[in-house]
């Protein structure tokens, strides 16, 4: 089989690594996503975007069911990876 010429259009697609990283937020007590949040974040405030347990617990399950590795929780965000066809089924992008 021949080899195809590399084009200009094939240097400007950029190479997707094995892996991506991302981090979800679970549902937040406040009903705001810390993501969603801007500048009301802060140390007073913070708490309002905590999850309770049952929340991240059940994300975890979602996400990992879905077939994303867990790299971490806590009460404000759950630390994912997965391959980049991974998200680009689940998430569209």
């Amino acid at each position: 089989m021949a080899k195809r010429a590399q084009t200009k259009a094939d240097d400007a697609m950029p190479q997707l690594p094995s892996q991506i990283y991302a981090i979800a937020s679970p549902h937040s007590q406040g009903g705001v996503s810390l993501f969603e949040a801007g500048d009301i974040t802060n140390s007073q405030t913070v708490g309002n975007f905590s999850s309770p347990p049952e929340f991240v617990q059940q994300a975890v399950a979602l996400l990992e069911a879905a077939g994303f590795t867990i790299q971490h929780t806590n009460s404000l965000m759950i630390g994912i990876s997965g391959s980049p066809k991974l998200f680009e089924r689940i998430f569209g992008v």
